[in-house]
């Protein structure tokens, strides 16, 4: 059964996709002398999954595997992080 569709973007970042591609801008159905940057993919498996934005994250959860359910640690030290915020809310005052 189908419980959800989602949408993945190719992670160009950490693929390294480079931006050195060209292509011929058409106009009126036409090849014109100007040409615009595209992107050059590489052949690579890695996507981006905002699981925040959408409304059927719990699904999408419950079908990937553990290692990709993981969230990344920005701070090692929430308590000293939110103190620091604190303290720096009350000098501007």
């Amino acid at each position: 059964d189908i419980v959800c569709v989602i949408n993945v973007q190719h992670d160009c970042s950490r693929a390294r996709c480079t931006t050195d591609g060209k292509k011929t801008i058409r106009q009126e159905r036409e090849d014109t002398t100007q040409s615009r940057t595209v992107v050059s993919h590489t052949n690579s498996t890695l996507y981006v999954v905002n699981l925040q934005a959408l409304h059927n994250q719990h699904w999408m959860r419950l079908t990937l595997p553990d290692h990709l359910r993981t969230r990344p640690v920005f701070f090692t030290e929430r308590a000293v992080l939110h103190q620091h915020a604190a303290a720096s809310l009350r000098n501007t005052k």
